[in-house]
């Protein structure tokens, strides 16, 4: 730097005084220049010395001075610039550089100097405004001398310019290397890869991503190339530029597209940029898997146009390597899942797993994830992988198996989880049992997880198994909770014995409670030991809460059969006083009372009247009333009944006997008659009121009426003995005593050893005037009297009568009086009131013949009336015509006592109650073995429930394609009372039409079924397990598991087949076999209205194994049966949907001419939809045992999807020939799933033994 002057070296010198004239300065200057000529070398000297002084402030005058004389000296003016720049005297410096500025040959020193000068000034400037201006200054002159440099004009040294670039103006700083490129081609990468490196410091992602791919192309080494491509795609992957990355990636990597870290850059590049399909391709390339061509042919090639942003910057490095612009490789697309071929590398193919997962191209993931376990089998990560990809892509099986895999190995939690996920879904109980026994083994279950355990071990058919593994867990821990699901596991195995020792157990050990004392109970009842049932009931009477209406009953059930009358009295008292008492519990408090005890029963049964306003309990409360004599209380009971009370009892038979006894009592004979005539009225059938009327009639001598109705009933006596004795006492009282005796012979037969009867009839022959006949008869009675013992009181007045006639006066009066005196005395007060009238007719027989006898006649209709059998029949007949479920429930409430047996088991099975009726049926069967009707009943009830029977059979089908007849022999043998052992055989010649194959299909069916109550209609198989043998195309075996139960009206079955004959087409029919699982609810929303809803699955396949598809279906279905009417409608839809697998087999191919293969597209029938409506009648006689020959049939149409309109039609006979047999021959058209009508023409044989 030069030295710095005087402050005032800038100032022009003052003018001096002139001491001499202008001529001699004239003269001096002319020998000055003359001398300065001569001395010229001198003056260089000079100069040189004045230049090499810069701190020298002559020797700057003396620059100043020869600038002056000399302004075309450079070197003298850029000296003074330098000197002034380092004085501080910027002005005067810039002012000298301006005549250098605009001289074209010094303009480039003029701008170097000029940059110089800038940068002294900036530096003694302080921050603020005039720094700042300079600084614009400067950034302004530094563009200026970069322009000119670019544009040839001036000549810089390149490390000066970029110095200053650097500093003073970066943004040119690109152009400059650019150029530099451009004037240095063999170093062009270097200096494209400085301006890489300035433009993403400057933060233009884009440009120096440019820059990277210019030097790419400018390089000639392969190593530089693939760095310098490898930088470029880093710096836009820097601004977060993933698609602009990919793009450029794919377009400058194709010399390397089988490099491995460049396919995986490929990969996550097209990743990051939401480019599945190039990640795809790239994915398969980079694991060699195999490739198809694209449809549309190859990629256009790649042009500037496709990067997002155009390269104005860079584009004239475009054309340095012809490569840059190159056509991509043609891609394709994957026809199907491959195997990766390329050697196992951990990051490749962790790679292409998550692209094909991301991609959901599943089984191609799932191809990876096998082929990696293939190269590292213990492999945890790929295990995990493996059982993830194979649950995405629809297989569920082979996940399943891998994560219960990857949990024995790993003992991992979230592997055990996904176990139970999808264990259920597949029914594989054997993998879901493993994880709940992992489960147990890592903490305590919970009883809902217990619980569910229960289900399990039941539903894989060990639920021994089960119970002895929650055995030794209540071993371990001693909850109750797992000796009770114990107990109940070994119930369902039928192991009643294990099951009862541990309820026993629980009981000794925690002491008795009322689920356990009751499920106890059920155990030993269902062994028929009814003693130790009660036995375990009464145990939990102590800890049984008053209100527990379900454990009361039953205690009271048992200890009523058991004749335990305390303890039943005891229930029957807790029930009463907690308001749980039901009419039958009326029934049977009144058996435990006391016989004796009158007033008790008697307030009993007004309670019951009031608490249910049932007319029965009224009914016999005055019935109670006229045994006792009460007529003051009876018609207290009749004062109290309001209006509607009583006009609903008026519509009572057996309340309007009551009324009419207790108004003959006290003579109102006509207002009895009166009654008993409307309760003729209501039951117009009924022989017991005809008997009634006719004796009342021959109390009041009502000849006219008597003379009426005799003729009219006399052809219903013909079958009935009581009415024909009560028509032969009214042709008596009206004196014609042929007629009477007419029907007196006729009950002869009957009445042989009956002294009463005979009595009377002799009575009669006598009053006839046959006196020795008379006599003789009389005499008869007597002699035999011996065999003729008095069994009841109606035969010891009889006895006491004769006794009166053949024995001496003395000795019969005493045996008289006697009999008098015993229903006088104290002792008689154990005589009912009805046998006190017993006796006091002797005073009637004393006087036979010789006074009128219409009060003996009397006496016997009271007697008649008394003995109703069933005085609620009426409400039974017309509750069973209107299908009243409440008046039924409300009758079978009734003690038996009530209500006759047959209509006790009649009522059961209109309720829909099927055991309860047979468990009525066999009770009282056993009680009244005269009784026909129970018999009847209980013979129908076995026939039509799973008796031991011989079926033979067959039927003609004609399909849409497939014809034949198949033949059937079937026979059931009972091993205990709820076990059916069961074997079948058939066989059926079939024809495939369309092409004339012909096939023999047989089938052999052993099945062992367990019988149990269906919901409340009756019993089927609760749970049966077939073994199936068939021979079609060839021989295979299955098994058919099925289940059923239900919860009041609603029922549920589900089965399940293995290898089971298919169905839904004519050759699947032929070739083909499924697996099954069917499930079915049902509904009984009334006695009218039934509902089902069934789902099914099938599997089918062909009997090679070949597999084919697979069918789902579900089936919505509604009847309703017309009330009291044979004929019901039935309604329904469908819906089937079927997959096919495209697998065939070429085993068949005689099948159909010109097929090498068979398979899932000739089989599988199509999906399809259906509704129909049907009306049918008396279809339940199809399959119902009946003891008449009737008629079944139904015709119905609908819509089928595939066919259209649909028309369906059944009709049939069925019914008993010989006895215990029934016979059922049938035709029927339906439509088969393909939409084809299908008909068959079937007869069904089946006997019973």
């Amino acid at each position: 730097m030069l030295p710095r002057s005087s402050p005032n070296a800038h100032v022009e010198p003052q003018e001096r005084a002139r001491l001499v004239s202008r001529w001699s300065i004239a003269a001096l200057v002319i020998v000055v220049a003359a001398g300065l000529v001569f001395l010229f070398p001198r003056e260089s000297i000079t100069r040189a010395a004045a230049l090499a002084r810069p701190e020298d402030a002559l020797a700057t005058d003396y620059l100043r001075s020869e600038l002056a004389h000399h302004p075309n000296d450079v070197e003298v003016r850029q000296t003074l610039v330098g000197r002034y720049a380092r004085a501080g005297n910027f002005a005067e410096a810039q002012r000298l550089l301006a005549p250098m500025a605009a001289n074209p040959e010094t303009r480039q020193q003029a701008d170097l100097a000029r940059v110089d000068l800038q940068e002294a000034e900036i530096a003694t400037l302080i921050p603020g405004a005039p720094r700042s201006a300079a600084i614009d200054r400067m950034h302004a002159l530094i563009v200026e001398v970069t322009d000119s440099w670019l544009q040839h004009r001036v000549v810089l040294k390149p490390d000066w310019l970029l110095a200053k670039l650097t500093q003073w103006a970066p943004e040119k700083l690109d152009g400059v290397y650019l150029a530099l490129a451009q004037r240095q081609p063999a170093d062009a990468p270097r200096w494209l890869g400085k301006a890489a490196d300035s433009a993403l410091a400057a933060g233009d992602y884009r440009a120096s991503s440019n820059a990277w791919f210019a030097a790419q192309s400018a390089a000639i080494d392969p190593a530089q190339r693939r760095m310098y491509f490898m930088r470029g795609v880093s710096a836009l992957r820097a601004g977060n530029l993933g698609s602009e990355a990919a793009v450029a990636a794919e377009a400058h990597s194709q010399e390397w597209r089988d490099d491995r870290d460049v396919l995986i850059l490929l990969i996550n590049l097209a990743r990051a940029s939401n480019n599945p399909a190039m990640a795809d391709r790239y994915a398969r390339r980079l694991l060699q898997m195999s490739w198809l061509h694209l449809p549309n042919g190859p990629r256009n090639a790649i042009t500037v146009a496709d990067y997002p942003r155009a390269l104005p910057r860079f584009a004239f490095a475009l054309p340095l390597r012809n490569g840059l612009l190159r056509t991509a490789d043609t891609v394709a697309q994957p026809a199907a899942p491959a195997t990766p071929h390329a050697a196992y590398d951990s990051e490749s193919y962790r790679l292409a797993y998550d692209v094909f997962v991301s991609n959901k191209k599943l089984a191609d993931a799932l191809a990876v994830a096998q082929a990696a376990l293939k190269a590292v089998p213990a492999d945890e990560d790929w295990q995990r992988r493996f059982a993830q990809a194979a649950e995405w892509s629809g297989q569920p099986a082979v996940a399943l198996a891998a994560w219960r895999k990857l949990a024995q190995q790993t003992n991992e939690d979230a592997a055990w989880q996904s176990v139970f996920r999808l264990a259920p879904s597949l029914l594989d109980d054997d993998a879901l049992l493993a994880a709940w026994q992992h489960e147990e083994q890592q903490r305590a279950l919970t009883d809902k997880e217990w619980l569910q355990l229960v289900t399990l071990f039941e539903r894989i058919g060990q639920p021994i198994k089960g119970a002895q593994m929650f055995e030794a867990a209540f071993q371990r821990r001693p909850v109750p909770l797992l000796l009770e699901q114990a107990g109940w596991l070994r119930q369902r195995e039928g192991d009643d014995a294990g099951a009862a020792q541990d309820y026993q157990r629980l009981m000794t050990q925690f002491g008795p409670r009322v689920e356990w004392a009751t499920t106890l109970a059920t155990l030993r009842y269902s062994h028929g030991d009814l003693e130790g049932a009660y036995q375990a009931m009464w145990q939990a009477h102590t800890v049984a809460a008053p209100d527990n209406e379900n454990y009361w009953r039953t205690l009271g059930d048992l200890a009523w059969y058991l004749h335990h009358n305390d303890q039943a009295r005891t229930a029957l008292d807790h029930l009463h006083d907690q308001g749980q008492w039901q009419e039958l519990d009326v029934e049977r408090m009144l058996a435990l009372l006391p016989p004796k005890d009158r007033l008790a029963r008697q307030a009993l049964l007004e309670n019951a009247w009031r608490t249910f306003h049932q007319p029965d309990f009224l009914i016999d409360a005055l019935a109670l009333d006229m045994d006792r004599v009460d007529y003051t209380g009876a018609h207290r009971l009749l004062n109290s009944l309001e209006p509607a009370q009583l006009a609903r009892l008026e519509a009572n038979a057996g309340f309007l006997v009551q009324r009419a006894r207790l108004e003959q009592a006290e003579h109102q004979l006509p207002a009895a008659q009166r009654d008993i005539t409307a309760a003729l009225a209501l039951i117009p059938d009924s022989i017991e009121l005809r008997i009634s009327i006719i004796w009342l009639l021959v109390e009041q001598r009502d000849a006219a009426t008597l003379s009426g109705v005799l003729p009219r009933w006399e052809r219903a006596a013909d079958n009935n003995p009581s009415l024909a004795e009560a028509i032969a006492a009214g042709w008596q009282s009206l004196g014609q005593l042929n007629r009477a005796i007419d029907w007196s012979r006729k009950l002869l037969p009957q009445h042989q050893d009956d002294m009463l009867w005979l009595s009377n009839y002799a009575d009669m022959i006598e009053q006839a005037g046959q006196m020795d006949l008379a006599w003789q008869i009389r005499r008869y009675a007597w002699q035999n009297r011996d065999v003729m013992p008095a069994r009841d009181i109606d035969t010891l007045v009889s006895r006491l009568a004769q006794t009166l006639r053949f024995e001496p006066i003395d000795k019969a009066q005493r045996t008289l009086y006697a009999a008098i005196l015993q229903s006088q005395t104290p002792a008689g007060d154990a005589m009912s009131q009805s046998d006190r009238d017993r006796i006091d007719e002797l005073i009637y027989s004393w006087h036979l013949g010789q006074e009128d006898d219409a009060a003996a006649r009397f006496w016997y209709w009271k007697r008649h009336a008394r003995q109703l059998t069933d005085p609620h029949y009426l409400e039974l007949a017309a509750a069973v015509k209107r299908g009243d479920d409440e008046a039924i429930a409300r009758m079978l409430a009734r003690d038996g006592v009530a209500t006759q047996p047959a209509d006790q088991a009649m009522l059961a099975q209109e309720a829909g109650l099927w055991p309860l009726a047979q468990s009525l049926t066999h009770y009282h069967a056993n009680g009244t073995p005269d009784n026909d009707a129970l018999h009847l009943s209980l013979s129908d009830q076995l026939l039509a429930n799973e008796p031991e029977q011989v079926n033979v059979g067959a039927v003609r089908v004609q399909g849409s394609d497939v014809t034949g007849t198949r033949m059937l022999l079937q026979g059931t043998l009972a091993l205990t009372p709820n076990t059916r052992l069961s074997l079948a055989m058939d066989r059926a010649p079939l024809t495939y039409e369309p092409t004339g194959y012909s096939q023999i299909n047989t089938h052999a069916v052993v099945t062992l079924s367990m019988l149990g109550p269906t919901n409340a209609r009756g019993n089927g198989a609760e749970m049966s397990l077939s073994a199936l043998a068939n021979k079609g195309r060839s021989s295979y075996a299955g098994f058919v598991l099925h289940l059923a139960g239900g919860v009041e009206d609603l029922g549920w079955s589900l089965e399940a087949a293995i290898n089971e004959q298919a169905s839904d087409d004519g050759l699947l029919m032929l070739l083909g076999k499924q697996d099954r699982v069917t499930a079915q609810g049902s509904w009984r929303i009334n006695r009218l209205i039934n509902g089902e809803v069934q789902l099914g699955y099938n599997r089918f396949s062909l009997q090679d194994g070949t597999y084919l598809g697979a069918k789902t279906d579900e089936t919505l279905a509604l009847q309703y049966r017309l009330p009291e009417s044979p004929f019901s409608i039935r309604g329904s839809v469908e819906a089937a949907q079927y997959s096919a697998s495209g697998n065939t087999s070429g085993n068949y191919a005689d099948v159909l001419p010109n097929t090498d293969t068979l398979g899932s597209p000739e089989l599988m029938p199509q999906n399809f939809h259906r509704a129909d409506i049907a009306i049918g009648y008396d279809l339940e006689n199809r399959n119902t045992f009946r003891r008449d020959i009737r008629p079944f049939g139904s015709i119905g149409t609908g819509y089928h999807s595939i066919s259209g309109r649909q028309f369906e039609w059944l009709i049939g006979l069925g019914g008993r020939v010989f006895g215990s047999d029934r016979l059922a021959l049938y035709g029927q058209q339906n439509t088969d799933a393909s939409g084809g009508q299908n008909r068959e023409y079937g007869l069904n044989y089946e006997f019973y033994y």
